[in-house]
């Protein structure tokens, strides 16, 4: 496991204008900050004047001297750099913490029809689909998605297509979160819900994963969130709702 054990206290102040770019106070000097998130962080989190953790740039071309890596809360921290979910899925899998007595070779944004795949898992004859969503919060119980994307509409679709050619496709969701405890897969979009209803029943396998940062490594967590489906695909027409609870 990797150590980070070049992290930088300071005070995060507030986001910018531009989703990527923050506002953070390191010993008393004001710094413009990455944000490795492509939604604003205020969606999820209340990080003003939370104490976090920062990397340095080390690219001279960067415009921030700092990224922003995790928050503090309580006594534990939240992890907010979600480049690490594709990172440490797929050490999870090398390992066989996933897909445990299998030895895949893991292909890295792989297009397939028009899909493009977080992971592509090859071996023994067969080949994965891996599509992975991070989820932070400071709270013990969320839904997920939280907010209305398109994006993963677009994706749901595409994913609907290949599995109705007959790929296996795999759903993680993993949690960066040491405080959530259950996550309800209900969007406030029913054509999501739809979509992921419609992947469900053509075979698509909902899996989660957790991390925790701990004396500076980032480490798999022994317990993972409870996933509770609640599929609220009602269109005018129709209802239907699907809810149980996912344990690793």
């Amino acid at each position: 496991m990797k150590k980070y054990d070049k992290l930088v206290e300071g005070i995060f102040l507030e986001e910018g204008k531009n989703r990527f770019i923050s506002t953070v106070q390191v010993k008393k000097k004001i710094y413009e900050c990455y944000v490795p998130n492509s939604s604003k962080m205020e969606k999820y989190l209340p990080l003003n004047n939370k104490l976090v953790l920062l990397t340095e740039n080390m690219n001279s071309n960067c415009r921030t001297k700092y990224s922003l890596f995790a928050a503090k809360h309580n006594d534990d921290y939240v992890l907010l750099d979600l480049r690490l979910v594709n990172a440490y899925l797929e050490q999870a899998i090398k390992g066989g913490l996933v897909f445990p007595g299998n030895n895949y070779s893991i292909v890295r944004e792989k297009y397939i029809e028009g899909y493009k795949a977080d992971l592509l898992l090859l071996g023994d004859g067969e080949q994965i689909v891996v599509e992975a969503k991070g989820v932070i919060s400071f709270n013990a119980r969320i839904s997920f998605p939280g907010i209305f994307s398109k994006r993963f509409e677009d994706q749901l679709s595409r994913l609907l297509v290949l599995l109705s050619a007959g790929w296996r496709v795999n759903y993680f969701i993993v949690s960066l979160s040491p405080f959530i405890k259950q996550i309800e897969l209900n969007s406030p979009s029913k054509q999501f819900n739809r979509l992921f209803s419609n992947c469900l029943e053509l075979g698509m396998e909902l899996k989660q994963l957790s991390l925790e940062l701990s004396d500076s490594i980032i480490r798999f967590r022994s317990e993972n969130p409870v996933i509770i489906l609640k599929l609220d695909t009602h269109d005018g027409l129709a209802f239907r709702s699907v809810s149980q609870s996912i344990d690793k």
